[in-house]
């Protein structure tokens, strides 16, 4: 069973929190005060013994609420920070996966924290699994040209988003992702990457299209919206993703911090384990040479 510390919950109801992680088998650590103990070093063990942290945050965080997460953060323990949509979260707090909900709105929290706590069961379970054991699993159950031709086989935007959604959910490094949809109508899927997360400092954004007019004015005006996304998630690299390969017809596929890609080349990063090297080298690219426009 996985535990959790909740930060910020003073005088707050988090009934429906509880009761989520309650359903998802999730015990909540309590400040244990023994004899001779301040509430400091109680508060410090209790973060310490917890599998991860979930914080509130809103307008009324305070700073004792800040040095706890700091003092976790510097324990290396996982983050799921519930953000009050009516918020801005400091960028300290935005570089973690975060969660845009009231703590009433079960639904959305719901969603979010049940995804999030099965991928930290799933990375729990794989610590006992080896590198090379994780890569030749991974090799057979991870077919190509099978998971290609299911998504070729759809008709509508929605169901390869959905195909994209469990597909990412079972694969090695990514922590976390959700449907953006749930809260807005613009980007379909947000991801988190272990090994670059450090780098990017926020979710790598994702939006799958059928179909595109591939006129200039109407591409620009798409990115445009995709760039004010980007922005206001506090993240520096969006994916989209093309049933064709409409970078074909503009000058250069990198307009950063844009990347167009096909359905198809995803597909092949995700099963080749150079997704990450991808998107490193297309920033790195993009920041020292400007990223050459449509």
């Amino acid at each position: 069973m996985l535990s959790t510390f909740i930060i910020g919950a003073s005088k707050k109801d988090i009934s429906v929190l509880k009761k989520i992680l309650q359903n998802n088998l999730v015990n909540i650590i309590e400040p244990f005060y023994e004899s001779g103990k301040s509430f400091l070093e109680a508060l410090k063990d209790s973060i310490k013994k917890c599998d991860f942290i979930i914080s509130i945050i809103d307008s009324k965080t305070t700073q004792n609420d800040f040095f706890e997460i700091g003092y976790a953060c510097g324990n290396n323990k996982t983050m799921l920070n519930i953000v009050d949509p009516d918020f801005n979260p400091p960028l300290n707090i935005a570089q973690f996966m975060y969660i845009n909900a009231n703590l009433n709105d079960y639904n959305a929290l719901e969603f979010n924290i049940s995804i999030f706590i099965d991928k930290l069961k799933t990375h729990k379970n794989k610590k006992n699994t080896s590198v090379s054991q994780y890569k030749e699993k991974h090799k057979k159950n991870f077919n190509e040209k099978i998971i290609i031709n299911d998504l070729n086989n759809f008709s509508t935007e929605e169901q390869v988003i959905a195909y994209l959604h469990n597909l990412l959910l079972n694969v090695e490094g990514i922590d976390a992702v959700y449907e953006y949809n749930n809260f807005n109508n613009i980007v379909d899927l947000a991801i988190w990457i272990n090994d670059i997360q450090k780098f990017l400092q926020g979710p790598v954004l994702i939006e799958y299209k059928n179909n595109i007019d591939f006129s200039k004015e109407n591409i620009k005006a798409s990115l445009n919206k995709f760039q004010n996304l980007l922005y206001n998630n506090n993240s520096s690299i969006g994916l989209l993703i093309t049933k064709d390969n409409i970078a074909n017809n503009l000058k250069n596929k990198y307009l950063y911090p844009i990347l167009l890609i096909s359905l198809n080349e995803f597909i092949s990063l995700i099963a080749n384990n150079t997704l990450s090297k991808t998107i490193i080298e297309y920033r790195n690219k993009s920041i020292h040479f400007g990223g050459p426009n449509a």
